[in-house]
């Protein structure tokens, strides 16, 4: 996906649908910075979503791509099938995005 920093922070919320079929196992995410910043990291990561902030507590604005990797929750109805919906993966909600 891809996602915006404002004011030095962003928070990525996985897709409900997506969240449903996330096991519990340790999430993964990459970042990789598309405009100048002073770096970006990941600072908090769980089957809901991810937190990126800008590196040194700065206060600008980045944009950046980023891949999440996650194993698959088992299907109640059939464990030995792997389940994953077709929907969107994720949306960034900070109150400086949702005002574009």
């Amino acid at each position: 996906g891809s996602g915006e920093v404002v004011n030095g922070q962003v928070e990525i919320f996985f897709d409900a649908k997506i969240k449903e079929v996330i096991a519990d196992a340790d999430v993964k995410v990459i970042v990789t910075p598309t405009s100048m910043c002073q770096g970006l990291a990941v600072v908090e990561k769980n089957k809901n979503g991810f937190i990126v902030q800008e590196l040194g507590n700065g206060k600008g604005s980045a944009t950046f791509d980023w891949l999440a990797i996650v194993r698959k929750a088992k299907s109640s109805v059939d464990p030995s099938v792997e389940l994953m919906p077709e929907a969107p993966l994720a949306k960034a909600v900070s109150p400086e995005l949702q005002a574009k």
